[in-house]
C-alpha cells in the first residue's frame, strides 16, 4: 500500500475488498491495539492499483480474529 506493507489482501472476483493484518498468537488480547494499523491499510491505494477503501479489515492471531465492515454507518469490530 502507500502507507506501508499489509500482510494480506483479500481478493475478490480479482478485486481488492479486505485487508488482513496478521499477528503473533501472543498478541491476541491486543489485537484492539492494531485496528488503526489495519484501517489505514483499508483506506490506502494498493500498488498497481486505483482502488477505492476497501471495507472489509480482519485483524488475527491465526487463533482470534476480529473483523470490521466499513460499509457499516457505525463500524466497530
Amino acid at each position: 500500500t502507500d502507507v506501508g506493507l499489509a500482510d494480506y489482501v483479500l481478493f475478490v472476483d480479482r478485486k481488492p475488498v479486505g485487508i488482513i493484518e496478521a499477528k503473533r498468537e501472543e498478541e491476541g488480547q491486543h489485537l484492539t491495539m492494531v485496528e488503526e494499523q489495519s484501517s489505514e491499510y483499508a483506506s490506502s491505494k494498493l500498488k498497481y492499483l486505483n482502488n477505492d477503501p476497501l471495507p472489509f479489515v480482519y485483524e488475527s492471531t491465526g487463533v482470534l480474529t476480529r473483523f470490521t465492515d466499513y460499509r457499516d454507518p457505525k463500524p466497530r469490530s
